[in-house]
């Protein structure tokens, strides 16, 4: 996780009626000296970097699994929300991931939001094999929280300046 940042909630992209907005929020804790939290957003217009583009894309699996969807339909992650419970001795950590999943008979994608899961049951008689989020979907979920916490502290996508010299001639004298 990120230091003593917990985050709450990432969403990358505008509705889908303006793709072009591409603004990006983040919704972070931080822990505190007396070890309550403070809560930050964070909005920004700037690209992300790809590594952070890859790692959200790589919670569409999860978002398929999580919502029970086998087709091959294009499935496009737009966020995550997390959640951090203290229970009596230890902590839950939650996840749902929200996206859109593309419609052979409709202009317009379907609106996809996973379940609530957890890693660890609430409670000990909860089945945890089914339930529960997958060893692979908490690494994943982890290299994006670590890949968001980048952007927020200045990772982005590489602007182009406009620099490059345009080629020279090559004139035989």
């Amino acid at each position: 996780m990120g230091e003593d940042r917990r985050l709450l909630k990432y969403k990358y992209g505008g509705s889908p009626a303006n793709e072009e907005s591409k603004k990006t929020f983040v919704k972070f804790e931080k822990e505190r000296g007396d070890g309550d939290y403070d809560i930050f957003t964070f909005e920004c217009d700037d690209e992300p970097h790809p590594d952070l583009v890859k790692a959200l894309e790589a919670m569409a699996p999860h978002l398929r699994e999580n919502c029970e969807i086998d087709d091959s339909r294009k499935v496009t992650v737009k966020s995550v929300t997390c959640t951090h419970k203290q229970m009596e001795g230890f902590e839950v950590h939650g996840l749902v991931i929200s996206g859109l999943r593309e419609l052979r008979n409709c202009n317009s994608p379907m609106s996809l939001n996973s379940p609530h899961k957890t890693d660890i049951p609430y409670a000990d008689d909860q089945d945890a094999d089914d339930m529960n989020l997958t060893s692979e979907c908490l690494d994943d979920l982890a290299v994006l929280e670590r890949e968001v916490f980048a952007y927020v502290d200045g990772k982005r996508a590489q602007l182009e300046l406009g620099l490059e010299e345009p080629p020279k001639e090559n004139h035989a004298a």
